[in-house]
C-alpha cells in the first residue's frame, strides 16, 4: 500500500497541471449545505438526545456544487448545470452561487438545502 501511494505520489502532480487548460460540466443537484455548529454538555431529560447550544452557522456548497467546487480549485474551468426547483433556503440561492466561484449556467438554481449539525467535532444529526 505504501508502495503504491509512492508511486501515485508523482503521477499526480504531472497530471494536475493539465487540470488548468480542461473545461468540465459538472451536472447534477445543487445544494446548499448549512452547517450549524454547537456545544452539547448534556441530554435532555425529555428523551435520550443531546441539547445544544447554538454558537454559529455557515453555508457550504453542497452536491454538484461540491463537486465543482473542487474541481475549479484543481484549476478546470467548470460549467454547471443544475435543477430548477423548489427552495427551501431562505433566500440564500445567490449567495450559494457566489460560494461556487464558477459561471452557473442560465438554469442553474439550488434546489435544496441540508442542514448538519456539529458539536464536539461530531455529527449527530443531518436533516434533508
Amino acid at each position: 500500500m505504501k508502495s503504491e501511494l509512492a508511486n501515485a505520489v508523482p503521477r499526480l502532480k504531472r497530471l494536475l497541471p493539465r487540470f488548468r487548460k480542461l473545461r468540465i460540466g459538472v451536472l447534477g443537484d445543487l445544494m446548499v449545505d448549512r452547517y450549524v455548529w454547537g456545544n452539547a454538555n448534556r441530554l435532555s431529560p425529555e428523551a435520550a438526545v443531546p441539547v445544544v447550544d447554538y454558537v454559529s452557522e455557515q453555508d457550504c456548497p453542497g452536491g454538484a456544487g461540491n463537486v465543482a467546487v473542487n474541481i475549479a480549485a484543481l484549476g478546470a474551468q467548470v460549467d454547471i448545470f443544475g435543477v430548477v426547483g423548489a427552495q427551501r433556503t431562505s433566500g440564500r440561492g445567490e449567495n450559494a452561487k457566489k460560494m461556487l466561484r464558477t459561471k452557473p449556467a442560465r438554469h442553474c438554481t439550488p434546489a435544496c438545502a441540508s442542514w448538519v449539525l456539529v458539536t464536539g467535532g461530531l455529527f449527530p444529526m443531518r436533516i434533508a
